[in-house]
Formats: structure tokens, sequence, C-alpha cells
């Protein structure tokens, strides 16, 4: 079994592989979706996405990730209500959002989202996110605990945990990209604390468009945060 060290260069390398290679033609695809009336709306194949309003590429290793089936329960409690997981046009203004659910272990889900700032500015954000009553941004019942909130250049990266089941944790983080008047971010559901670690492992598996995850806190301060 690959150490996580050569694991990571092995899937940096595959997403930089496909990222180079899938992209344009990905781009075209996204400009030619019109309506988010369609299925799957943005899904270039099984290990891409293009968001037709927004047009940032996502792709994961097929091995570690794939798109989360609609019955999968845990997917469920971490989409808005109503909303598919993959979806666009939800909201105020563009929006798109793709969700993604580890083969391996079922109950980790990886939610993609990028939507439009709006009239926001980062510091509006930033004290947001600072804000205790946050955790209901991620579905979270009453009383869940913010754990850690740091904001690094143009991220603000949130750590929280459910006070009805405590082994749920959630990891989000986002750039708020003022130029591109845009709010991209990647929001990750771990229900299981035996496979805390390898899940933040294989996100590295997930390729993002201007976006890195993990530039907020790294996965060694996310498990120290989590006890």
């Amino acid at each position: 079994m690959p150490t996580p060290c050569s694991r990571r260069l092995f899937l940096s390398s595959f997403v930089g592989a496909v990222g180079i290679a899938a992209l344009p033609s990905a781009v075209t695809h996204a400009q030619g979706v019109t309506s988010c009336e369609t299925v799957n709306p943005g899904l270039v194949s099984a290990t891409e996405y293009v968001g037709p309003g927004l047009g940032k590429f996502v792709a994961w290793d097929p091995e570690l990730w794939e798109v989360a089936n609609p019955t999968n329960l845990a997917a469920v409690f971490a989409l808005p209500t109503g909303v598919a997981p993959i979806a666009c046009g939800f909201g105020n203004g563009a929006s798109d959002l793709i969700t993604l659910a580890h083969r391996t272990y079922e109950s980790s889900i990886l939610l993609v989202k990028t939507v439009e700032l709006g009239l926001w500015t980062f510091d509006d954000f930033a004290n947001i996110f600072t804000q205790p009553t946050f955790a209901g941004e991620f579905r979270l019942p009453e009383g869940s605990e913010v754990l850690l909130t740091e904001t690094f250049d143009d991220r603000v990266g949130v750590i929280a945990q459910d006070s009805a089941h405590p082994e749920h944790i959630v990891y989000a983080e986002y750039r708020i990209a003022e130029a591109e008047r845009l709010i991209q971010s990647a929001t990750l559901h771990l229900w299981v604390p035996e496979v805390y670690a390898s899940t933040l492992d294989d996100v590295f598996g997930v390729q993002i468009e201007d976006f890195e995850l993990f530039t907020v806190f790294a996965p060694d301060t996310i498990l120290d945060a989590i006890g």
C-alpha cells in the first residue's frame, strides 16, 4: 500500500494531467449549457465537471471519489433541501454545485460549490464565519459548535462539530474572489472517526480550478482540532 506521501505525489500527477488535457473541451461544453433543467448539468464525464453558470472545472480520481448518489443519506443530509447532488441556479444569482462521495467510505461527502459574490466583501464574510451560529450553514442542528475559524489572504476556513452526532465533523474552506465577484467553497462532511485521516488524505485526489484545499488549515491541524 502506498504511503500518504507517495499517494499525494501520484494524485497530484493524476489531477494535473486530467486538468491540462480536459479543461479546454470542458470549457467549450460549459458554454453550451443554457439550462439548469438538464440532467446533471455541467457533468462532462465520469470524472470531470464544469459549472455551467460560473465555469469552474473540477476533476477527481475515480478510484477514490464518485458523484454522490441521490439516495446516499449522508449526501442528503449535507445538501440543501430539494437540491440534487449536481445542481445549478439555486439561491440568488448564478450558482454551481457538484457533490462527491468517497468510493470506500460513502458517508464521507465533499461539496464543491461556486456562487456569485453579489454586494458582499471579504470582510463581510469573515465576520459572519466567526459567529457561533454559522454551523447552521452546514445544516447542523442548533447547539453545534464551530471549533476553529481562521482567515488567510482571500480564504476562510471553518471546522464544526454536530451537536446531535459528535462524530459528524465538517471542514469547509471558502475563497472569496472579489475580482471575479464569486465565492468558491469546498465542504467536507466526515462521519466515521476511524477514517478521518485517510479521507482527508484522499481529498488530494480532487482538483478544483483556482482553488487548493487545505490552504487555511492543513489536515493535521484539522485532526488536532477535532481531537
